[in-house]
């Protein structure tokens, strides 16, 4: 079994290159023009270029919202450095105003699968057909939630609940990790930029790595002792690499869904089809 994360964020922010340093390999093309990636990297991450509108069917970032769904965990990349020479589609720096513009996008495309299995549950209801009372019971936690425009993970949901609307695969129920990408000169310490990103992490029951995409794909060319001399100019070891933290959140993440998937149901335990599992 393995851990299928994808790799969000808005168009030319670092995704691609990341991407390639996470597997070591450049199988995903990486350039300094939005759109660049049009198709997921399947496999350890999906990279998509998502866009205001992508809910709606608007963009090329829709093509990908079926994939992220069947992943276990977001990495959403952040842009949070200066630099005239790498376009932002929006024409300047503001890593909350980015990270709005995804989690709107995640946000109307879990408010659409609620809305449409909260129509089904009324029909079953209707015909006298069995409803599993966790998925009603989450589901009218949950829209209200995603109509204000906040995140399911955001809702206060039992075990039971988040069992019974799995199937679903809300892209804002899943855990977030922010890769805030700065310069390489802003690695070891990061930058108010980054501070921000943390804020809204902290309050978004999300986590935050410091990376420099750039830095990690020079790092997979270099021997041993290059990359520690290389490492040791930007005043950051190797252990301390945004890259090693990911890996480290991705593979926590990994053990608690297998330890989960494997740990004895409970006598009532709804499965995520609304079976009792006894």
């Amino acid at each position: 079994m393995k851990l299928n994360s994808a790799i969000v964020g808005l168009p030319n922010v670092g995704k691609s290159t990341l991407f390639n340093a996470l597997v070591e390999n450049a199988t995903a093309q990486a350039a300094n023009f939005p759109f660049c990636t049009i198709e997921p990297n399947v496999g350890i991450a999906v990279v998509p270029d998502t866009l205001a509108g992508a809910a709606d069917g608007e963009g090329l970032g829709n093509k990908f919202l079926a994939n992220i769904r069947e992943c276990d965990a977001i990495v959403h990349v952040v842009r949070c450095f200066e630099d005239d020479d790498v376009i932002h589609v929006s024409g300047s720096v503001d890593p909350l105003r980015d990270i709005e513009v995804i989690n709107l996008e995640l946000t109307l495309a879990d408010m659409a699968q609620v809305e449409k299995r909260v129509t089904r549950a009324k029909v079953k209801r209707s015909g006298k057909s069995d409803v599993d009372p966790n998925e009603i019971t989450a589901l009218e936690k949950l829209l209200p939630a995603l109509n204000d425009g906040r995140s399911a993970r955001s809702v206060d949901l039992s075990e039971d609940e988040v069992a019974a609307v799995k199937h679903l695969g809300l892209l804002t129920l899943k855990p977030v990790i922010y890769a805030a990408n700065v310069a390489d000169s802003d690695l070891a310490d990061g930058n108010s930029f980054v501070e921000q990103v943390q804020k809204h992490a902290e309050d978004s029951r999300a986590k935050v790595v410091i990376v420099s995409a750039q830095v990690e794909s020079e790092l997979v060319s270099l021997d041993a002792g290059e990359r520690i001399e290389f490492l040791e100019s930007l005043g950051v070891t190797e252990e301390g690499t945004g890259l090693r933290a990911l890996r480290r959140l991705l593979v926590t993440m990994f053990c608690v869904n297998w330890a989960v998937k494997r740990l004895p149901r409970r006598k009532g335990f709804s499965d995520p089809k609304g079976r009792n599992m006894l």
